[in-house]
């Protein structure tokens, strides 16, 4: 296919004393392929590139000669050509860059990778959008994520970094909506990634939907907690992957788990985070002077469940392996629950007289769910007195029953 690119100049011409201006259209014939090459000299939002930008740097259409060399030629994949490309010639680009620019300048091995391309463009004018992807969005972006806007074109994108690539490969897919990247590492040694010295990535297309949410989460350019903000058990779970954390056994046999909201208004977590914890049955222990949201022990097990029971990445398993004593109920939570006293019960336990368990190491005392559905029947039918300084009723001896032999 041939296209024309327009030239224009004018030219006087004299003629019996009088001036005619005429103007002439020339046309330069140009390839599909140098249109599409001219397009590279704006960003995925219609933008011109800046001039220190990476493709005004380059020789794009020696880079396009070569991609399509190694790619096609060669078939090599797009994480291994930036390591060649620098190798025999010169050439820095990284995994990230290497896969868009063979998306943007079409060089693709068959027909169907072509048809997966073209259906990978997002259209402006149509909302992607729904209640199932607002979850996911509110998850990375609570967490880890962030919106990035451009306020020029009113489209922005969604991005999330971490230590992790199994993660940001999760989120990936999750984000698949709006055709993320593939993760990339940013950083100049992998070794050092605990360290703080580099993370993996991943960002979505530019899309006016997430403009949207960039005005929910940063109203004034700040990051907050949006009002609306509704828990969901993956919008939790995103969250906690990326910003939430559980402590190992202390001392004294206790485990914390606590969510990163240092960032965040107190305000903002009192006033739309707790209420909807508590909502859940889900206690908060405390909110630190760097307000942090501490959740209390004995609701760990419920939150844990709440997001699954299980991660979804292996990399991040240590968030839900708790010991399974701790799912049982404590002492206080079953004389609350139960509505018996709680130093009548303490009483029944020292005295051998109701059945219980204990922690590891013997120091609280737990009931099991049928210990604790043993103790209920117990209760309501009067066996067991509710209240301190009442007996408990005599029963006639009965040897198949476990509570008196």
């Amino acid at each position: 296919m041939k296209i024309r690119r327009p030239l224009s100049f004018a030219f006087g011409l004299l003629k019996t004393g009088f001036c005619c201006i005429i103007v002439v259209e020339l046309f330069q014939i140009t390839s599909t392929g140098d249109k599409v090459m001219s397009n590279l000299a704006k960003s995925e939002t219609g933008r011109k590139i800046r001039k220190d930008s990476w493709e005004a740097r380059h020789d794009l259409a020696e880079v396009k000669r070569l991609l399509a060399h190694y790619y096609c030629g060669q078939h090599i994949s797009t994480t291994k050509i930036p390591d060649v490309l620098e190798a025999d010639h010169g050439i820095s680009m990284s995994k990230s860059k290497c896969y868009h620019l063979i998306k943007k300048l079409g060089i693709v091995r068959g027909i169907s990778e072509s048809v997966s391309l073209a259906k990978s463009s997002l259209d402006y004018h149509k909302s992607l959008m729904d209640d199932e992807f607002l979850v996911v969005s509110d998850g990375v972006t609570i967490g880890d994520g962030s919106i990035e806007a451009s306020h020029g074109t009113k489209c922005a994108r969604l991005r999330i970094a971490g230590v992790h690539k199994e993660f940001i490969q999760y989120c990936s897919v999750m984000m698949s909506k709006y055709d993320p990247n593939p993760p990339s590492f940013y950083g100049k040694d992998r070794s050092d990634i605990h360290k703080g010295c580099g993370a993996w990535h991943t960002q979505t297309k530019f899309h006016p939907d997430f403009y949207t949410q960039y005005q929910r989460w940063y109203p004034n350019g700040e990051k907050i907690i949006p009002a609306d903000l509704k828990f969901s058990p993956i919008m939790v779970l995103l969250w906690y992957l990326g910003d939430g954390s559980l402590s190992s056994p202390t001392k004294s046999n206790s485990r914390y788990l606590y969510f990163s909201t240092n960032s965040f208004p107190r305000a903002n977590i009192e006033n739309i985070l707790v209420p909807q914890f508590e909502a859940l049955n889900i206690h908060i222990a405390r909110i630190t002077p760097d307000n942090r949201l501490f959740i209390k022990g004995e609701s760990i097990p419920a939150l844990l469940d709440y997001m699954g029971g299980k991660s979804p990445v292996e990399c991040y398993a240590y968030k839900f392996d708790i010991e399974d004593w701790r799912r049982n109920k404590r002492m206080k939570q079953v004389a609350s629950e139960l509505g018996i006293d709680y130093h009548k019960l303490a009483s029944l336990v020292k005295t051998g007289k109701v059945r219980h368990s204990r922690s590891s190491g013997g120091k609280k005392v737990l009931f099991t769910k049928d210990e604790y559905n043993e103790l209920r029947d117990r209760l309501e039918s009067g066996e067991i007195p509710r209240h301190k300084g009442e007996r408990i009723k005599s029963q006639a001896s009965d040897p198949s029953n476990p509570r008196q032999r």
